[in-house]
């Protein structure tokens, strides 16, 4: 934050942008879940214990079908987003149970 004095007996405060250094590229915070893998980028998602017996998987990974950084952290963060939205509607499906299988089991 900045404080500048407008004529008045008042300190404002306004935030200051922090811009990317001359390169543009801003290094240093990783996106969590996005993978480099070749010359294009994957999602990998660890599936919570308790779901990990309907999706009969430890971990979902897929690529988002660009080569581009900052498409592909966009995209990570709507599958993040979708995803544990699944998951919560999978915990609270009406008395925990699809497809004949119990929703809370060991895998």
């Amino acid at each position: 934050m900045v404080s500048g004095d407008f004529g008045s007996s008042k300190t404002f405060q306004f935030p200051v942008p922090i811009l990317p250094p001359k390169g543009g590229v801003v290094s240093g915070r990783r996106v969590q879940h996005l993978v480099a893998r070749g010359r294009g980028f994957q999602v990998r998602l660890p599936v919570p214990a308790d779901v990990q017996c309907l999706l009969r998987q430890k971990e979902l990974r897929w690529s988002v079908r660009t080569r581009d950084p900052k498409l592909a952290a966009r995209r990570v963060l709507n599958a993040t987003l979708a995803f544990h939205g699944l998951c919560d509607k999978l915990r609270r499906m009406k008395g925990g149970v699809m497809c004949g299988r119990p929703l809370f089991c060991k895998v």
